[in-house]
């Protein structure tokens, strides 16, 4: 269990910021109507998920093959950590795109 405190402790330094980061609640674009809007949202996230994906699977490097203890499980979860992240940049983007703008959480 002590080999795995570090790194424990390094996936909590990288993914508590992230957390606390204030994320907007919803998004809105006076616009169009409520059917729209779920419709554009829909899409975003599906062509944000589909294109974060493909960048992963591209910069995925293939396994060593070298045995165990490698990293390599705790690469990867770096890595699908940063694919997710860049899926939310992408469906955010793509959100901007079409006239919507970020609903923040009241204070």
């Amino acid at each position: 269990m002590k080999q795995k405190a570090p790194i424990i402790a390094l996936i909590l330094a990288l993914v508590l910021p992230a957390a606390c980061a204030k994320r907007p609640v919803g998004w809105q674009n006076p616009d169009v109507n409520a059917d729209q809007q779920s419709v554009d949202q829909a899409n975003c996230r599906s062509r944000a998920k589909r294109k974060a994906e493909d960048e992963h699977a591209a910069a995925e490097p293939m396994p060593s093959g070298s045995g165990f203890n490698t990293g390599a499980a705790f690469s990867n979860q770096i890595s699908q950590y940063d694919a997710a992240r860049r899926a939310q940049a992408l469906y955010e983007g793509c959100l901007r795109r079409l006239g919507y703008v970020p609903m923040k959480a009241p204070e």
